[in-house]
C-alpha cells in the first residue's frame, strides 16, 4: 500500500512499470492509500496517475523503486567451534574450560544478520559481510554441562531460516580433585 498525494475527487491508479497495478481509489482529504496487485520477487518502479471526472489523467508521478524479497535464506550450517575455544583434549573434541567469549565461525547470505542460540536462548548476533562470513562471539558465561548451538540467518527483507543444525559443546570448568596420594611400598621409600 502506498500513500499518494492527489487532488479530492480524482481517481488515482498506480503502476508497477507502464503496467496497471491493483484498483484506483478515489482521492478524499488530499491523500489516498492504494495498494497494489501482489508483486513478484526483483525490483519494480512504482508510479501513480490521477485521473479527473473528465476522463483527463495526470502525467505519471516520480517513480518510486521498490525491491521485493520474499524468498527465505537457505537453512545455514552448524556453527563451527573455533579450535582455540577448544581446550579439551583434541581441538575438535567440543570440550571447554572457558564459559565467556566462545567463537562460532560460518558463511551465510551475504550482509544478513546471524543470532546464535543455546537450545531455544538466543546468546548473540552478528552481521556478515560482504562475502557471507560470520564470527560470533558468545559473551556469556556458558554453564557448566553441554550446550546445543544453533544459528539462525534473517536476511535483509526479514525472511528469516530455520534454526541450523546443532554443534554440541561442553563446558567443564572445573579442575579435578586429588583426594589421596598413597605408596605402593609399606615405609613410603624408594
Amino acid at each position: 500500500t502506498f500513500d499518494v498525494s492527489c487532488v479530492n475527487g480524482e481517481s488515482v491508479q498506480l503502476y508497477d512499470g507502464a503496467t496497471a497495478t491493483g484498483t484506483p481509489v478515489i482521492c478524499a482529504l488530499g491523500t489516498a492509500a492504494v495498494t497494489t496487485a501482489a508483486l513478484t520477487d526483483g525490483s519494480h518502479t512504482i508510479t501513480a496517475i490521477q485521473t479527473d471526472t473528465a476522463g483527463n489523467s495526470s502525467v505519471a508521478s516520480a517513480g518510486l523503486t521498490i525491491t521485493i524479497d520474499s524468498a527465505v535464506p537457505g537453512t545455514p550450517s552448524a556453527p563451527a567451534f573455533a579450535a582455540a575455544d577448544d581446550t579439551g583434549n583434541a581441538s575438535n573434541d567440543g570440550i571447554t574450560s572457558t564459559t565467556t567469549n566462545l567463537t562460532f565461525t560460518g558463511t551465510v547470505e551475504a550482509n544478513a544478520r546471524v543470532d546464535i542460540y543455546d537450545g531455544g536462548g538466543s546468546l548473540a548476533n552478528a552481521v556478515a559481510d560482504g562475502s557471507g562470513n560470520y564470527t560470533i562471539d558468545i559473551p556469556g558465561p556458558l554453564g557448566a554441562g553441554a550446550h546445543s548451538i544453533t544459528v539462525r540467518v534473517q536476511d535483509a527483507s526479514g525472511n528469516q531460516t530455520a534454526a541450523s543444525a546443532a554443534t554440541s559443546i561442553t563446558v567443564d570448568a572445573t579442575a579435578g580433585t586429588v583426594t589421596n596420594v598413597t605408596s605402593s611400598l609399606a615405609d613410603g621409600t624408594y
